[in-house]
């Protein structure tokens, strides 16, 4: 069986739509709707819904062979940022992955797209490694109602409160940055809803599903006007 770094097809990366073609897909069928549906017993019963989500698959920037999109986590003097950049697989074989899509024609149900350094994301790993039946679940789940080419399965990033949310901001020179970010600094005209979590509502006795990040849109490419840049990229 190939490794996590090893199964990682930089090629296929640079197939996918930009975020702005990927949310024009996404909204132009209904398919959210249904995976919400469909996921959310799913995650909540097989008892993953803390560590991991579902994600709007979608390209920051294109890969070179090789290379692997890896998250760092870094503290900047507004909070918590992590900077994607592309990095060589041999600089960074411990890294886990972050977003993985379903598997086609491999001896894998899961392969990677981006990774991280982050020990939150490494433990969310194992975690999801020792639930062959939740994978066996959401695989079958995803191919069955065909979200298999629109969502995959991402590690929860937590922002720090119910006035905050995870935004990613993509750069020229191939960097994107998720910050922790307060609501009230954006329009949500300027925002795409990219990641979902899912929890029980003990009240209405249901699963619910909330959106965890976003990604700004200014239809430049770079989507870098809004942030102001407190790391050291």
């Amino acid at each position: 069986m190939l490794s996590a770094m090893e199964s990682h097809d930089f090629a296929w990366f640079n197939r996918l739509p930009t975020i702005e073609d990927a949310d024009l897909k996404r909204k132009a069928s209904n398919k959210l709707q249904t995976a919400l549906a469909v996921l959310a017993p799913i995650f909540i019963n097989q008892g993953i819904s803390d560590h991991w989500g579902i994600c709007l698959l979608h390209r920051h920037w294109p890969l070179h062979e090789g290379e692997i999109p890896v998250h760092v986590k870094t503290q900047c003097a507004t909070g918590s940022e992590w900077i994607c950049e592309p990095r060589s697989k041999l600089l960074y074989k411990t890294s886990c992955p972050s977003v993985l899509r379903i598997a086609s024609g491999s001896d894998r149900q899961l392969e990677p797209l981006e990774f991280s350094t982050d020990p939150a994301v490494c433990s969310a790993y194992g975690i999801l490694m020792d639930r062959p039946q939740f994978q066996n679940q959401f695989c079958a789940a995803m191919r069955e109602h065909s979200l298999d080419d629109t969502f995959g399965l991402i590690a929860i990033r937590e922002a720090t409160g119910p006035d905050r949310r995870l935004v990613e901001f993509n750069y020229e020179g191939r960097i994107s940055v998720v910050r922790d970010t307060a609501v009230a600094d954006f329009s949500p005209d300027n925002l795409i809803q990219t990641c979902w979590r899912f929890s029980f509502d003990t009240n209405a006795g249901s699963c619910i599903a909330n959106c965890f990040t976003d990604c700004t849109v200014h239809g430049d490419g770079s989507h870098s006007k809004d942030h102001v840049k407190t790391h050291s990229k």
